[in-house]
């Protein structure tokens, strides 16, 4: 195993001329280079330093994260049985957290993460989970404290979602445009 990972590191994932030699000769590398290629390409595409994969891996990602809002959209929608007009109107109100960052950007990026994690949703879902049916005392209420749990969730989910697609990930301390998805606006130029 020790000969294939050196193989790798040496020839198929661009670190040559970093200090790893070849373990074997010339003519035996390159008969079993397509092997090492094919079999270990997942791992080559993890630590790769190419621009263009690290791109593509970036847009893999964003489609996800736009396809899980939508589902959380449609679930809102459908099973929830809300106005899709809710997600848009309160879209911006979980960007208050952005206050933070008129203290400094070490604080900004607390109140910013503490907002932007899937933590805050999460623990809703179990309690809502664990709660649904018992917390409704008045049957005659419009929306009982079920509904209005589930729809705080899902508000919440959407927003964290669309964010992440577009690539507003859960921020560093060293500014706003450092995130845990990579850089983003004033910093990439950098």
């Amino acid at each position: 195993m020790a000969d294939v990972a050196h193989l790798v590191r040496a020839s198929g994932c661009g670190s040559e001329g970093r200090g790893f030699d070849p373990l074997h000769s010339p003519q035996r590398k390159a008969s079993i280079q397509y092997r090492v290629d094919v079999f270990l390409l997942p791992y080559c595409l993890c630590y790769t330093t190419d621009m263009q994969l690290s791109s593509l891996l970036k847009r893999i990602v964003s489609l996800e994260y736009l396809f899980a809002a939508v589902l959380v959209a449609l679930f809102f929608v459908n099973v929830g049985h809300f106005d899709w007009w809710w997600l848009i109107i309160l879209f911006p109100l979980f960007d208050a957290s952005m206050i933070g960052y008129l203290v400094n950007s070490h604080v900004g990026a607390i109140t910013y993460n503490i907002v932007h994690s899937l933590i805050g949703p999460a623990i809703l879902t179990v309690l809502y989970i664990f709660t649904a049916g018992h917390t409704a005392a008045d049957s005659t209420r419009l929306y009982s404290a079920d509904n209005f749990l589930l729809f705080i969730i899902l508000i919440w989910l959407f927003h964290i979602f669309v964010d992440r697609a577009l690539g507003f990930g859960l921020k560093h301390s060293e500014g706003f445009h450092h995130t845990h998805l990579g850089k983003i606006g004033k910093a990439v130029k950098k």
